[in-house]
């Protein structure tokens, strides 16, 4: 029997109209070998690639906006809106679409010369159920995902080579027949399915565990309790509680009785802290009168009548603060007494500035100021104790609050213990807690049924996941077989692409199981310098990147030399991640798929060595096989500035 292998799109003309991010619309045709769209940054390189993708199968519903968000002039018109033009070939079938990139609508469709202008509401399904009937696929989802995932290799995309879910289901698409992909698709949906059943029904039974768990405990809990209502150990237990109820009242009262006993004597102090209080102001308010009066005499500044008064009594400096020697002290107050020298620089004042007081009046004055001193000492003194004793009193009452406060809570308990003994003594209540246990039985003997229920339904899923597992083994493994067929084949078309770039590289096949299955599959790593990397991370970023340009080159090459049937490759590259010794061997390699198929190779001139050498490995007039987003796209001041330099460099490229 004849294989009918899937076809895949091969684009051979897009025309861009009306889009706001380009100056102008510009259509390209798409030849067989090198194609290449060279621009600066945010002149629509990324956007080229996304409208190419959406062209073919439509803006996806949660990303409407992508393209509006980037129309950056109004249109109003259904004739000005933006849209996208495709012409491309499935097989002997030639298809033109023209859709609106404001919203993904079919404006204009043509299958094989024929004009479909049924219904527009219509019309999406129709060409959606025609480019599966043609490519040969039963599910336009994997159309969609071979486009996306195979064909477009945006700059900073998903590594087809290790992601491992979208490898399986690329080589199955690609390698396969009839209805075999989405037979294994069916079957590893049927895994998930019943394995998340199982699992749920697990989930079920664990609650009704809980659920029974929980009740017997309560059972026990009610037995227990039942156990202990023997009326006379309870009326036992109800006399100890009622002696410690009465207990706990007397100490109540006891504390209750001590706090009123202490409140006057709280009082008392309160009182006479404050009179004392009141006294030392007035004391001290006559020392000041008298200090004020004596030092009058000496000198109109306070400041120096205080100054005498701490250099007579304690040798200490009022500016400072600070003692000093009695002969120092003497002098300045010898100073301030002969009322004609300045205690400070000894300057000569006169008397012009001072009153004269007779000595004998200054002694009296003197004599007064320290009896009132004397007297201040002694309210200070009481005042001291009368505080002690108030803080003390005070600290005791807060004690005794407290106290009271514990009993009062622990007389509250001890009268609901008595209460509920008391209940639990009542006849009703007896029969009430057996009624509860009685009830307690029909829930325990309810759940346990619904246990065993819940038990042969796990056992039914798991037998349903068994069975679905031992299918999706036997299924794969006709894949394996496939694989392992042309195993050979693609490890030596893989190997060209590599060439010299690593020192030893190979592809292998491993099992692996993906994190949607848990059936292994047969997968191809790279292994390099005798090591597998079963990791993007394993590598360097240039080496990841390199190694998944080769993969996508040699699974397209592998797909025309088994099918023959072509494609357009569409590699959006990051050159700025290779030195100048492997831009080079970058483009040799590349180079192999000319002959081959229809290559995009989208880039900016970040690598004009990289270009050049790609260029010069086409054997072709690449005249009419450059997009130049300099010439169509929104310039910004600096690359308009620029402009002259980035033509002149694109020219040196384009020479043979």
């Amino acid at each position: 029997m004849e294989i009918e292998y899937i076809k895949l799109p091969v684009i051979k003309q897009i025309e861009i109209l009306n889009y706001g991010l380009f100056k102008d619309n510009w259509d390209y045709e798409f030849k067989k070998g090198l194609n290449l769209f060279v621009g600066g940054n945010r002149l629509g390189k990324t956007t080229t690639v996304y409208i190419i993708l959406y062209g073919l199968i439509g803006i996806p519903r949660t990303d409407k906006s992508f393209f509006t968000d980037r129309v950056l002039t109004e249109k109003q018109s259904e004739d000005e809106k933006p849209s996208v033009r495709l012409l491309f070939d499935i097989g002997d079938n030639s298809i033109e679409i023209e859709r609106d990139l404001s919203n993904s609508n079919i404006k204009y469709l043509s299958i094989n010369g024929n004009l479909y202008e049924e219904d527009k509401s219509n019309i999406e399904e129709t060409y959606l159920n025609e480019l599966a009937r043609l490519s040969g696929i039963p599910s336009i989802d994997d159309y969609k995902d071979l486009l996306a995932k195979l064909l477009i290799r945006e700059e900073e995309g998903t590594h087809l080579l290790w992601a491992a879910n979208d490898q399986i289901k690329i080589l199955r698409l690609l390698f396969n027949y009839g209805e075999y992909a989405s037979e294994i698709e069916e079957l590893t949906k049927s895994v998930r399915e019943a394995n998340s059943e199982v699992r749920d029904q697990q989930y079920f039974r664990s609650k009704v565990r809980g659920r029974l768990d929980a009740i017997r405990t309560q059972k026990a809990k009610r037995l227990g309790e039942l156990g202990q209502v023997d009326q006379q150990v309870l009326e036992e237990k109800l006399q100890d509680l009622v002696k410690e109820s009465d207990q706990l009242r007397d100490s109540y009262e006891q504390v209750t009785k001590s706090i009123e006993g202490k409140e006057p004597y709280k009082k008392q102090y309160t009182q006479n802290v404050y009179g004392l209080s009141n006294e030392i102001d007035e004391v001290e308010s006559e020392i000041m009168k008298i200090e004020n009066e004596y030092f009058r005499s000496i000198y109109d500044d306070p400041k120096i009548q205080l100054a005498g008064h701490k250099l007579r009594h304690n040798r200490i400096c009022m500016f400072c603060n600070q003692k000093i020697s009695s002969a120092k002290a003497k002098d300045v107050l010898k100073d301030i007494e002969d009322l004609r020298k300045c205690p400070v620089c000894s300057s000569d004042i006169g008397k012009s500035s001072v009153v004269e007081m007779q000595a004998d009046e200054r002694g009296k004055l003197m004599n007064s100021l320290l009896d009132l001193r004397k007297k201040a000492d002694e309210k200070i003194k009481e005042h001291s104790l009368n505080q002690n004793e108030l803080d003390t009193i005070a600290k005791e009452l807060v004690q005794l609050w407290e106290e009271k406060e514990a009993l009062r809570r622990k007389i509250e308990e001890t009268v609901f213990d008595i209460d509920d003994i008391n209940l639990m003594l009542s006849k009703p209540e007896m029969e009430r807690k057996q009624e509860e246990i009685s009830h307690y039985d029909r829930d325990i003997q309810a759940l346990e049924k619904e246990m065993d229920h819940w038990l042969e339904q796990i056992n039914s899923a798991r037998e349903k996941e068994g069975r679905a597992s031992q299918e999706l083994i036997a299924k794969s493994r006709e894949f394996d077989s496939i694989l392992q067929n042309i195993g050979s084949n693609f490890v030596a078309i893989f190997k060209k692409y590599v060439g010299d770039f690593f020192d030893h590289c190979e592809l292998v096949i491993r099992r692996r199981s993906t994190p949607e299955s848990r059936i292994g599959f047969d997968l191809f790593i790279p292994k390099l310098e005798g090591r597998e990397r079963f990791y993007p991370s394993q590598v360097s970023k240039s080496e990841a990147l390199f190694l998944d340009y080769a993969f996508r080159l040699s699974l397209c090459e592998l797909y025309k030399q088994i099918t023959g049937n072509e494609a357009l490759l569409v590699i959006e590259t990051s050159e700025g991640l290779f030195d100048m010794a492997n831009a080079p061997i970058l483009a040799e390699n590349i180079s192999n798929f000319f002959d081959i198929s229809y290559l995009l190779i989208i880039s900016n001139l970040g690598r004009p060595d990289f270009l050049k050498a790609l260029v010069d490995k086409s054997r072709e007039d690449m005249s009419d096989r450059v997009l130049n987003y300099f010439e169509i796209g929104r310039l910004s001041q600096v690359q308009a500035n620029e402009k002259d330099r980035f033509d002149e460099q694109l020219r040196k490229i384009l020479e043979h």
